[in-house]
């Protein structure tokens, strides 16, 4: 009976240790934290659009402490209808240092005539096969409008 409550007090500091069993303890910031960062040569804007190739481009920032290892980037497009699809973009972001900036990444517009009616709406998610443990996961996504 000893080595139960043993067992239990072990068990019992483990989880309020670990966040309470969660694999992203909320706050710790000694874990990778990947978000949609925004364009390098547009303040207030998390994509540039490449007319000429039908392509958005985006970027992705590592701003936790530790290394972030490789990763997907996907990017959904909406109109007033509705969703017209997702996007994964093929290109791995590749191990993140934290600080680092990847990017940009490409994905091709889905159904350009239909999404610009006249602007397209986006999110672009990062880990978006959610494979990373994240310090947060709640800020993987930003919504962001193409101006058509």
């Amino acid at each position: 009976l000893a080595a139960t409550g043993v067992s239990i007090l072990c068990l019992a500091l483990c989880l309020s240790a670990c966040g309470g069993g969660s694999s992203n303890p909320p706050g710790d910031l000694n874990f990778p934290d990947l978000v949609p960062a925004e364009n390098p040569g547009v303040a207030g804007e998390y994509y540039d659009y490449d007319s000429s190739t039908g392509e958005v481009l985006v970027w992705v920032r590592n701003q936790g402490s530790l290394d972030a290892p490789s990763s997907y980037v996907s990017v959904t497009f909406r109109n007033s209808g509705g969703v017209l699809g997702t996007v994964e973009i093929t290109t791995p972001t590749g191990v993140m240092a934290p600080g680092a900036l990847v990017g940009p990444l490409r994905a091709v517009v889905v159904d350009p005539d239909g999404c610009f009616q006249p602007d397209c709406a986006i999110t672009i998610e990062v880990d978006s096969r959610d494979e990373v443990v994240e310090s947060r996961e709640d800020n993987n996504e930003q919504d962001d409008n193409i101006f058509g």
